[in-house]
């Protein structure tokens, strides 16, 4: 596989790199030189905490804060400040391949992403989920900075388990009345607001009757509470709700269904280019040990599989199909009995990316003459197809998972074995090919062992 930059990902990064160069303010260029001591900073009171963007715009220092703000400025200039938004909203309408080498570019000059959780995983939730008013409500505020978000999802007994928290959610009149507890929540002493997740039916099943709502962090009856570590510092923190009012149209998507609202978010929370290279960074100067990076690079979230909530799916993929057919500028299509019947009998291995990869393939070759309905069978052509895909992945992951040196060898493996079948075993045609002299290729084919290839002529 060519790992390269295409041409115009080639000139895309050069653009990226040039504005950083000619915009990126003093303050972060000279932080960029000496990261480590400038990431952990005391407070009045002793207690360390971790510099951000959002920490510079809301509480750093005079030249912090100018620092923050011309460069939330430059990128706004650029469309930056949201590189995955779409245009119509502000954003930089960036395919997925930019977005990578945009934050890739930054977090190796150390320039920082700006908007925090806000831009990151709750725009494009409400992108998707939330209602026209509060699309121009909050989307434009997040955007430059006006609020500052955080999470409220974990609880004391609901952490790895989500969907067991408890924090409840009472509606009255147009309002609900929020009682409970949150947990490790990074930066919510310098949030305006929370985006949470609440429990509006104890009786449903625990990944149903849960909503996601927005939250005043400046209503009565939140309390934010800071969690100070061992070493005395401070990230993250935990908050009390008593009684808090929460608007019934701060409520994104349906009323108990805000667990898909939130596994939403976190597809987009899960995507951290620039953690990774920052991390990278830090195992390279011999700050960080590299077997904990792969000890800790994961953090589990249990989401019950499809195979246990089968009576989740037809919702799910007509979903996915209104939503596939949108981006994609095509007409959705409607999912026969048989569709839905093949799609809930299918044990779903690759859970709901799996689901979503099916229903975007039927989406593309499944007939459409007519407004033809998807049937059962164009769904069972499709696992089939993806299933002989994954396992294609499920080989190149493990190439991946190799250090390069075995990478290297299983792919010139693999590839000189294709090359020779394809030419029946012929040494003079394979070396023609791939651009090696024949005593090249014999010497080649003995070190990877596969010196009892035919030879051929």
């Amino acid at each position: 596989m060519n790992w390269a930059d295409t041409k115009e990902q080639e000139e895309f990064r050069i653009a990226v790199q040039s504005f950083i160069k000619d915009r990126l303010p003093d303050y972060y260029v000279e932080k960029s030189k000496d990261p480590a001591g400038t990431d952990l900073q005391p407070d009045e009171n002793g207690i360390q905490y971790h510099e951000d963007w959002q920490h510079d715009m809301a509480l750093g220092s005079d030249e912090a804060k100018k620092g923050a703000k011309e460069w939330a400025e430059a990128l706004a200039e650029n469309g930056w400040s949201a590189p995955h938004w779409p245009k119509e909203y502000g954003g930089g309408g960036l395919s997925s391949m930019e977005q990578f080498i945009f934050k890739q570019e930054l977090a190796l000059n150390g320039a920082p992403l700006v908007g925090g959780s806000g831009v990151a995983m709750l725009g494009p939730t409400l992108i998707h989920h939330g209602t026209e008013e509060q699309k121009k409500e909050f989307l434009p505020k997040t955007l430059n900075g006006d609020i500052l978000w955080a999470q409220g999802y974990s609880e004391p007994g609901a952490g790895s388990d989500l969907a067991s928290l408890q924090t409840r959610a009472v509606k009255d009149g147009d309002n609900y009345v929020v009682n409970g507890q949150k947990i490790w929540t990074s930066q919510g002493h310098k949030a305006t607001w929370f985006f949470m997740l609440v429990r509006t039916d104890p009786e449903a099943p625990k990944h149903r009757g849960i909503t996601f709502v927005l939250a005043d962090t400046r209503e009565n009856g939140v309390e934010v509470r800071p969690l100070i570590s061992g070493g005395w510092q401070h990230a993250t923190n935990e908050s009390f709700y008593t009684d808090v009012k929460i608007p019934v149209s701060r409520r994104v998507g349906e009323e108990n269904r805000g667990w898909y609202v939130g596994m939403t978010l976190l597809d987009y929370e899960r995507s951290n280019i620039a953690g990774a290279v920052e991390l990278k960074k830090e195992i390279d100067s011999g700050r960080f040990r590299e077997d904990l990076y792969y000890r800790l690079n994961v953090v589990p979230i249990q989401v019950p599989p499809l195979s246990e909530r089968r009576e989740d799916i037809p919702e799910l993929a007509t979903r996915i199909m209104e939503r596939s057919a949108s981006s994609k500028g095509r007409r959705a299509r409607d999912l026969t009995e048989d569709a839905l019947a093949a799609l809930q009998a299918h044990d779903w291995p690759g859970n709901i990316w799996e689901l979503v990869n099916v229903i975007e393939r039927v989406l593309l070759i499944a007939p459409v003459a007519n407004g033809k309905a998807v049937t059962g069978n164009d769904i069972s052509d499709a696992i089939g197809q993806e299933a002989k895909e994954q396992s294609s992945t499920d080989r190149t992951m493990k190439v991946m998972n190799l250090p390069l040196r075995l990478a290297r060898e299983e792919f010139e493996k693999e590839y000189l074995t294709f090359h020779l079948r394809r030419f029946d075993g012929n040494i003079s045609r394979t070396s023609e090919f791939v651009g090696m002299d024949r005593a090249a290729l014999h010497r080649k084919l003995k070190l990877l062992g596969l010196h009892g290839t035919p030879e051929g002529k």
